[in-house]
C-alpha cells in the first residue's frame, strides 16, 4: 500500500452506491478491508446533492479611509 496515513474522500458527484464500488475496487486492489482502511484514516464524505463548494472568491471590498 501506498504510505499509510488519514486520508479524506469527497464524493461530490457520485452517489453513495457509487463511492461504495470504487472504494472495494481500491480495498481488493491493496487486498484490505473496508476496517482496515477506515481504522488506518479513511474518511468519506458523500456530498451528491448538496453544497460541496470548498472556495469561493470573495468579491473586493474598497478600503474606507
Amino acid at each position: 500500500m501506498p504510505e499509510l496515513g488519514p486520508a479524506i474522500y469527497l464524493g461530490a458527484e457520485d452517489d453513495k452506491d457509487e463511492i461504495h464500488i470504487r472504494l472495494a475496487a481500491i480495498a481488493k486492489h491493496y487486498d484490505v478491508t473496508f476496517k482496515q482502511l477506515i481504522d488506518d484514516g479513511l474518511h468519506v464524505l458523500p456530498l451528491l446533492g448538496q453544497d460541496a463548494t470548498l472556495c469561493a472568491a470573495a468579491a473586493r471590498v474598497a478600503a474606507s479611509r
